[in-house]
């Protein structure tokens, strides 16, 4: 049985505070549901970093660059970044 570092337990701690608070503000639900009406809501809600967490690591655990997504949009925007940033951005401007 593998042991995992302290850091690396300390990080998934802080991934997890996250997708727990990004869910809390987002009700739990998808946020693209209403925006990107040809893609059927499916699977578990996903949090996803509105700016990467490679491009922007500062705002890795900063809730509001967080946003519910189901699996099946999270997906999509990883297919269509363009198109997903601007579905999100509408999200975000309307507050849906």
């Amino acid at each position: 049985m593998s042991k995992r570092s302290p850091r690396r337990n300390s990080v998934e701690a802080k991934d997890a505070k996250w997708r727990r608070s990004v869910k809390e503000i987002d009700g739990g639900f998808c946020k693209l549901h209403f925006f990107v009406t040809s893609i059927t809501c499916w699977g578990n809600i996903e949090c996803h970093h509105i700016e990467g967490k490679q491009a922007r690591p500062d705002l890795r655990y900063d809730i509001s660059n967080g946003i519910c997504l189901c699996q099946n949009h999270h997906d999509w925007v990883g297919r269509y970044p363009k198109a997903g940033r601007d579905a999100i951005d509408m999200a975000i401007r309307l507050r849906i």
